[in-house]
């Protein structure tokens, strides 16, 4: 995570990738390459008396795998949640898929064959969730157990 502010958190994660598929099965070789590119953002906002709304929105390019050619994908979602008792009990609703674009579209052109597949999940997903943290919530951590937030911390001195 990267604290913008003390109340605004980002992640953000972009990929590039390259995938080289090939088949020496006589008559039905093949030979498949293709980069692709995927992004994924996070974004964390703290409000006044524990509450938290978080959103976030993904991509994936076209990419092939194996005889599949896949198209683009996008996704995104939002919640909202609660904490109290110390943090230890949190609610959280959250909606996936508001937008109706995720799912999975592709393409198929091998051995004399052209298939179409497509996967679109039923959405929007609206999911309530109730967490309960057990134990001593003012139990101090050892010294070398440091998150990556911790790490970042030390080494840019904020």
């Amino acid at each position: 995570p990267i604290p913008i502010s003390n109340w605004f958190m980002a992640e953000i994660e972009l990929n590039e990738t390259y995938n080289h598929f090939t088949s020496k099965i006589p008559e039905l070789a093949f030979e498949n390459e293709s980069w692709s590119f995927s992004a994924n953002s996070n974004f964390t906002f703290s409000l006044p008396k524990t509450w938290k709304i978080q959103t976030w929105v993904w991509y994936q390019s076209p990419n092939m795998y194996g005889i599949f050619k896949t198209k683009s994908m996008v996704g995104s979602g939002a919640s909202i949640s609660k904490s109290f008792f110390n943090k230890q009990l949190s609610t959280t609703i959250a909606i996936y898929d508001a937008f109706h674009t995720t799912g999975m579209r592709a393409n198929i052109n091998y051995a004399n064959q052209d298939v179409y597949l497509e996967f679109i999940p039923e959405t929007p997903r609206v999911v309530f969730r109730v967490r309960y943290t057990f134990g001593n919530s003012k139990a101090t951590r050892k010294a070398q157990d440091k998150s990556g937030a911790d790490d970042l911390k030390d080494r840019t001195g904020k």
